[in-house]
């Protein structure tokens, strides 16, 4: 295969590894954000409950509402702590970065042209098991 076709390959590989981190960018950005939205409504569950139950002394009906914000709290960290969102979280970060490295590696390959045909054929093979690398250990 000429040296041009393998280049053409490398750009090829350059481009889908771009459109793959930023598309683990934009999952880690939306899994971000609802774990942020979870833990901003437990932390709002958590201070009306405190609220309610200090001011339950004075008036005793607010243990009622006090024990619902409690309990809505608790159940909703349960469910937090089992999807285990921040863990993927960062790991679509990391597949992102990874991404990212392998594309600046390709471009600083690309850019030297004393390459022989050779060299251009063993890299491709070293990208492709890199790529490899990264998709085993990827979260779907």
């Amino acid at each position: 295969m000429p040296i041009k076709e393998k280049i053409k390959i490398l750009n090829d590989i350059k481009k889908e590894c771009l459109k793959k981190s930023n598309l683990y960018k934009k999952r880690y950005k939306k899994l971000k954000k609802r774990d942020d939205i979870t833990d901003f409504t437990t932390s709002i569950l958590n201070a009306s409950s405190i609220s309610l139950i200090l001011a339950s002394p004075a008036i005793p009906v607010l243990f009622i509402p006090a024990s619902i914000c409690s309990s809505l709290q608790f159940i909703i960290s349960q469910v937090q702590s089992k999807i285990d969102m921040k863990n993927k979280y960062n790991h679509h970060l990391t597949t992102s970065y990874q991404y990212e490295n392998l594309c600046r590696e390709i471009v600083v390959v690309l850019s030297k042209n004393h390459l022989t045909n050779e060299q251009y054929g063993e890299y491709i093979e070293e990208i492709n098991d890199k790529i490899s690398l990264i998709q085993d250990s990827q979260i779907l």
